[in-house]
């Protein structure tokens, strides 16, 4: 997965940046990744996500690129990253104007006790596509100690990216969920790849 480009980082004392986009962006782009049935059924075969999971997410198309929504705890949109779901578009996933991130889909809006951290929203989304619990963290270079609360009394499941960057920050997410999760298990899906 690579990182998540985002605008430059703005001083403590500077105000929050505007998010440069609104619900009805929102609920247009979902409308038009619905209506290109080539798209979707593309997302379904190569990315393996259910229409389902996309709808239910509010996963949409700007004309351009696939558009995932950030939301908080009360299920108010914080951010909005555009990914390149087919690898034509260098980064492959950018963070919106004004955009906030944090773990997708909030950890609060997770009913299940069994949560599985994955790399990336596209995992979270084909994870979720397969009945897993899962929530994405938006990046190898993403993770907050401080997300670690919003995580607490879960039995959480670690599953970062087969490299380097993703092995370093599956163990650092553990460390950080020790004081806080029900219990932490670490996956590594492919032990010899590097």
């Amino acid at each position: 997965t690579e990182a998540i480009t985002t605008p430059k980082r703005l001083r403590a004392a500077d105000p929050p940046p505007v998010l440069a986009v609104n619900e009805a962006d929102l609920q247009s782009w979902a409308d038009a990744l619905e209506a290109n049935s080539c798209l979707a059924r593309r997302l379904t075969l190569d990315r393996a996500w259910s229409p389902r999971i996309t709808r239910e997410l509010q996963i949409g198309f700007d004309g351009a690129r696939v558009t995932i929504p950030i939301r908080n705890e009360g299920g108010h949109l914080r951010g909005l990253l555009r990914y390149d779901a087919f690898g034509r578009r260098k980064p492959k996933m950018q963070a919106v104007a004004g955009s906030r991130l944090g773990l997708i889909p909030h950890p609060a809006r997770e009913p299940s006790d069994h949560v599985i951290l994955v790399e990336g929203p596209p995992d979270m989304i084909a994870a979720r596509s397969c009945g897993l619990a899962a929530i994405a963290v938006p990046g190898a270079s993403a993770w907050r100690d401080a997300w670690a609360q919003m995580l607490t009394g879960k039995n959480v499941t670690v599953v970062m990216d087969c490299d380097p960057a993703g092995r370093g920050v599956a163990c650092d997410i553990a460390a950080s969920l020790k004081a806080t999760a029900g219990a932490v298990e670490l996956v590594d899906l492919w032990p010899d790849r590097d």
